[in-house]
């Protein structure tokens, strides 16, 4: 079924905006994390353009993180979080993010606040961010 979800999520997001769909972030981060991080970045860039939200601002961060683009993502994961949002994904993603530029005391926060908020934010992402944590400390 995860196979046959994300392969009708990689629909063009093109076609998907002039059928009236809007594009689903949601689908951008598992493509990011379960397929190809090109088309995420291209979904999340489609779902911030029909709605700039901080979800679609996190999305469009994951997928350049996934894309080694780590500066650049640091900037969405900033301007997801410009809220200041507890949302455990926003503040792994960021963690994750400020963790691969060498920014140790910035991820150790977000990382820590993820988990804070809720310790099984994810399975594989809550467990990621404290194997993380470990190597930070």
């Amino acid at each position: 079924r995860a196979k046959e979800a994300l392969r009708l999520g990689s629909i063009d997001p093109i076609l998907r905006y002039h059928a009236g769909v809007i594009v689903d972030v949601d689908l951008a981060l598992l493509e990011a994390d379960h397929g190809d991080p090109a088309k995420a970045l291209a979904d999340a860039t489609a779902g911030y353009a029909a709605t700039p939200t901080v979800r679609a601002a996190d999305a469009i961060a994951w997928a350049l993180h996934r894309l080694g683009r780590d500066e650049e993502a640091q900037k969405r994961a900033k301007e997801a979080l410009r809220l200041g949002s507890i949302d455990p994904i926003l503040r792994y993603h960021a963690g994750v993010i400020e963790a691969s530029l060498g920014d140790a005391k910035s991820a150790r926060r977000d990382l820590e606040l993820a988990l804070a908020t809720d310790p099984g934010f994810s399975a594989s992402g809550a467990a990621d961010a404290r194997r993380l944590l470990a190597t930070l400390k």
